[in-house]
Parts: C-alpha cells; sequence; structure tokens
C-alpha cells in the first residue's frame, strides 16, 4: 500500500494522495491468511497402540515472494511436532515454492493447525485400524505428569501439564459415553452423526531462534524481551509504560490487575500507557502467544526494584531493618509488628522530598525499568535440535457434528474444551480468547478459502463467494479447566491465545469424518465446506456399514 501510494504521489506532482483499501482489493492482496499446503503424514504405531514415530512431508506455497517472518509459518510446527504424545523419531521434510498467489503472512497459530490436524488424523486412522476408541488411543500415548521437563525429539522441551486430567475433563464434561450412545441412535436413523477427539499443546513465548534454521545468514538470535517501566506519582497513582499498543486483547487490563494488586492500591489509581520506540526499553509486542507470559515477567522485575527502594526508604521512617519491611495492602510495615506501619503514599512523597532522609543507595525517584527475557534461551543444535518456545499449555476437545446428507451442511451439536494454561491472571479473557479462536477455527475448517483458476485468476474476491462464519456457524463452546503452574514462567503463567484455533480444525475434520465412515468416504481437505462434503456424500459408493 505504501508504495501504491508513493507513486501516486508522484505522478501527482508531489501533492499529499490518500488510498483507501476496498474489500475486493483486501481480499485479492492482503497476506494476512493462512498458509497453503500439501501434506503427506505416515505414523508408526505398534500394535497396542503405542505412538513410535511420525514422519511429515509439506510441499508448502509462499505466494510469489517472503513477507515479514511469514516463512516462519512453516517453522512454526517444529515448535511442538509431536504434539502432546511420547514417541521416539520424527521427520520432518518440506519443500516451500513460489508462485503468482497472493504471500501468505502472519495469521492467528502461525501455520500449526494444519501440522496438528495432519497429526490427529493419523491418530484418528491408527485407532480406526486398531480397533481403539479415539479418547483411549491418545490417552495410552500422553506424557505423564512424571516425565516432565520432557524434551521431544527435535528438542522442543515442555515445562509442566498433567495432559490425561485434562482429556478426562473434557470427556467429562461432554458426557462421552452418552454421546456414543446418541451417535448409535442417530445412525440407526440413517443421520450422518460424527464425534471427534482431540488433545494438543500450545508453546508460548517463542523465540526467533527457530529462524536460524533458515541458515549462517539469518539475522536472528535468541532474544525476543518485553519491557516495562513503573513509576509511582507524589499523589500515589501508578503509571506503567509499555511497548506495545492497545490491540483488544486484554493485556493493558491485565498490567493495571497485576500492579494494583502488588502494590495494594485501587485498579482506578494504576494507569498503563503504551510509549513510542523513542522512548520504549527493548520489546516484542502481542506474538506466538507470549505477552502474559513475557509481560508477566517485565511487570514483576520493574515492580519488585520500585519495593525494594520503598522498602528501603520506610525502613529509615521506621526504624527497622529493609529486610524487615514488607509491602502488604498498600502500605509497608514492619514484618511482626503490625502497628509500625506507613501508607505507600506517605513513602513515596518521603523519597521525592526528603533526600536527606534517604539512604545513600537510594535515589528520590519512585521508579523503575525493566527488561525480561526468559531463561534457558539457546540456538538450535548442528542438527536443528532445539526448543524455541518457554511454556508449553495443552487441552482437549470433544465435539458432535452432524453433516445433512442433501446439502453436506454441516451442524456443530455439542463442542466441549478442557484446558490447561498454567496460572490464569485474568480468567475473563481467557475465556475470550477460547471462543474467539473456535470462531476462527471454524472459519478455517469449514468455510474460509482463497481460490484461483487454472490461469492464477483469483474467484474469491468477494464474500459472496468468501465465505465467512457467523453466530449460526459458530457454536457457544461449553468450557472447563485446570491449572498445571509453569515452573518457569514468572507467576506460573503460559499462554492461551492460540490454543482452540490449534485444535478446531483438527477436532471438526475428526468428528466430520466419523460421521461419513459409515459412507465408506473421508474429507482430507480443509476448508471442509457443504459443496466439497456433497460431492463426497455424492461418490459414496460402498454399501452402509455399522
Amino acid at each position: 500500500a505504501l508504495i501504491r501510494i508513493a507513486l501516486l504521489s508522484r505522478k501527482a506532482g508531489g501533492r499529499h494522495v490518500k488510498w483507501i483499501e476496498d474489500r475486493v482489493e483486501h481480499l485479492l492482496s492482503s497476506y494476512t491468511h493462512g498458509p497453503d499446503r500439501i501434506y503427506s503424514a505416515e505414523m508408526a504405531l505398534t500394535r497396542a497402540g503405542e505412538i513410535t514415530g511420525l514422519r511429515v512431508r509439506v510441499l508448502d506455497d509462499l505466494g510469489a515472494h517472503a513477507v515479514s517472518v511469514a516463512i516462519g509459518k512453516a517453522l512454526k510446527p517444529l515448535s511442538a511436532f509431536t504434539g502432546p504424545y511420547r514417541m521416539r523419531s520424527a521427520q520432518y521434510d518440506l519443500t516451500v515454492v513460489a508462485t503468482n498467489k497472493c504471500p501468505q503472512g502472519s495469521y492467528r497459530g502461525w501455520g500449526v493447525p494444519s501440522h496438528n490436524l495432519a497429526m490427529e488424523h493419523c491418530v484418528d486412522l491408527a485407532a480406526r485400524e486398531l480397533g481403539l476408541d479415539p479418547a483411549e488411543i491418545r490417552r495410552r500415548n500422553l506424557l505423564r505428569p512424571d516425565q516432565f521437563p520432557y524434551e521431544a525429539p527435535n528438542g522442543a522441551r515442555y515445562d509442566s501439564g498433567d495432559y490425561e486430567r485434562t482429556l478426562n475433563l473434557a470427556l467429562d464434561l461432554s458426557r462421552y459415553p452418552e454421546l456414543r450412545r446418541e451417535q448409535a441412535r442417530a445412525r440407526a436413523n440413517g443421520r450422518l452423526v460424527g464425534i471427534g477427539v482431540y488433545t494438543g499443546v500450545e508453546l508460548s513465548a517463542v523465540a526467533m531462534s527457530m529462524f536460524t534454521l533458515l541458515g549462517p545468514d539469518s539475522p536472528f538470535g535468541t532474544s525476543m524481551p518485553e519491557s516495562a517501566r513503573v513509576r509511582i506519582d507524589a499523589t500515589g497513582k501508578i503509571i506503567c509504560e509499555v511497548t506495545f499498543p492497545w490491540e483488544g486483547q486484554g493485556q493493558h487490563t491485565f498490567a493495571t490487575h497485576f500492579l494494583a494488586d502488588y502494590f495494594g492500591v485501587k485498579r482506578e489509581d494504576v494507569e498503563v500507557v503504551a510509549v513510542d520506540s523513542l522512548a520504549a526499553g527493548p520489546g516484542t509486542g502481542p506474538i506466538g502467544s507470549r505477552q502474559a507470559v513475557m509481560l508477566s515477567g517485565a511487570l514483576l522485575g520493574a515492580a519488585d526494584r520500585i519495593a525494594e527502594k520503598l522498602r528501603k526508604v520506610a525502613g529509615v521512617i521506621l526504624e527497622a531493618n529493609a529486610d524487615d519491611i514488607e509491602l502488604y495492602n498498600g502500605h509497608l510495615r514492619v514484618k511482626g509488628s503490625p502497628e509500625k506501619t506507613l501508607p505507600l503514599q506517605r513513602v513515596v512523597t518521603m523519597m521525592m522530598t526528603r533526600s536527606d532522609l534517604l539512604p545513600a543507595e537510594v535515589d528520590g525517584n519512585p521508579e523503575a525499568s525493566y527488561t525480561y527475557n526468559p531463561p534457558e534461551r539457546k540456538l538450535p543444535d548442528s542438527e536443528g535440535r532445539g526448543s524455541f518456545d518457554l511454556t508449553a499449555a495443552n487441552n482437549a476437545h470433544v465435539v458432535m457434528v452432524e453433516v445433512d446428507r442433501e446439502t453436506g451442511q454441516l451442524q456443530v451439536l455439542k463442542y466441549v474444551i478442557a484446558d490447561d494454561c498454567g496460572v490464569r491472571l485474568n480468567p475473563a479473557v481467557v475465556e475470550g480468547m477460547i471462543q474467539g479462536a473456535v470462531a476462527q477455527g471454524v472459519g478455517q475448517s469449514v468455510l474460509e478459502e482463497h481460490v484461483y483458476d487454472e490461469n492464477g485468476q483469483y474467484l474469491t474476491s468477494t464474500f459472496m463467494d468468501y465465505l465467512l462464519p457467523t453466530i449460526w456457524e459458530v457454536p457457544m463452546t461449553e468450557r472447563t479447566y485446570t491449572e498445571t503452574p509453569s515452573p518457569l514462567s514468572p507467576l506460573g503463567v503460559k499462554g492461551a491465545g492460540e490454543s482452540a484455533v490449534l485444535a478446531t480444525p483438527a477436532a471438526l475434520l475428526s468428528a466430520i469424518n466419523d460421521a461419513l465412515f459409515p459412507l465408506g468416504v473421508r474429507c482430507t481437505t480443509i476448508p471442509a465446506s457443504p459443496l466439497r462434503l456433497w460431492q463426497l456424500i455424492q461418490r459414496a459408493g460402498q454399501p452402509e456399514r455399522a
């Protein structure tokens, strides 16, 4: 867009030019969309249903050229290549090609949903071949709590989790045995009803070290920090400066709540502001479900530094050792002597107005900055093995769908989610992220598709052709959760922003193929649009099986 505007301005003799992109232009040229890939996957198992290996070959259509860090979408599946399962061997054969299509760019899930779909499809096929229930084969292969911290075959490290507990929560909430009985009754009446089960992980707080796999000239390293500056003014108001603008994802709300709780003040006494790049410390912003993990580290570091200053000043006033002073509920007090206490504002005012009382090592500024970089960041080894993330959340989905025999229309009858993203800093935001991610996942799974003809002409340039999910297609999910705190992140937090979108395509396709099983056909392409499902149903030539 900037290039177009510059050229128009030059043609207009240097005059100011305003360009407003319309919907057709956006659909035609916007690169904020998912990848176009062809997968070939093989899974090795024992006769008892134990997964021993996974081989994945991918042909990835990058588009006309590489946009920003979009090539990373083909590398991102390496963050959790083997998912939540124990297996000894894994192989990833990736081929990236350039075509005349619109380039792919950053999009929620960052290339992982399609990988999870391929892997979970293999698990479903194995369950069918071995005569195992889809939930049972997953249970047999989930990582156990005593295996953490766990290192996957490709070097990815998982910090903590109880994956079977999460699966059990989802099965219990869905009343899984009753769902299977209901499905049997529906099939007896000729209806195409299917149930899908999914178990997966979301690794978060990503580092750009994965880009070093592109070659020795890659400009990326191990650091993707986040910074915060916190100060307290003479009225006791707390001002927090962050490095990224408000995006509607709740990060500023989280920062407000955190600082209010830490210093024991009212939330309305905390202000969060975004500063420009000239004033901000090193920061990366929201990407890879990292912000709760990274920002909590930056906020905690800055708040701890201010609290240390305040304790030293309060120690002088209260005639006590600074180590014996604690910050509690908006006051600084002597441990074990609650009568010896000072309001936070009074200590701040003293720091700013009575330099003669300050300890030598304390300045008169109740302000601190902190840049958080997670521990144990390393570059991949010579074989490309490495861990590019800090925390591993996990979830389980159970879905029931019905496919209309006459139209191919899909109806989601039930959608249940259990998740574990560590400590939930703001439960309402987490719930909203999960439901919103399901909406995006529904779009990817059954509706949204960029279509080109054999001459490369784009065919889906309006919303008459490019189908978007509405309230009628997106189910209101039933949700439950458990918490397994991360031992690596400052507050035990794990990422939550993308877990559901990583799962929904795989969960829905699992349910769709279970519904189509009596017809002897299988859908292996997304979106599983009504037309695509209808065509499969029409081609079904095998007699129905129970």
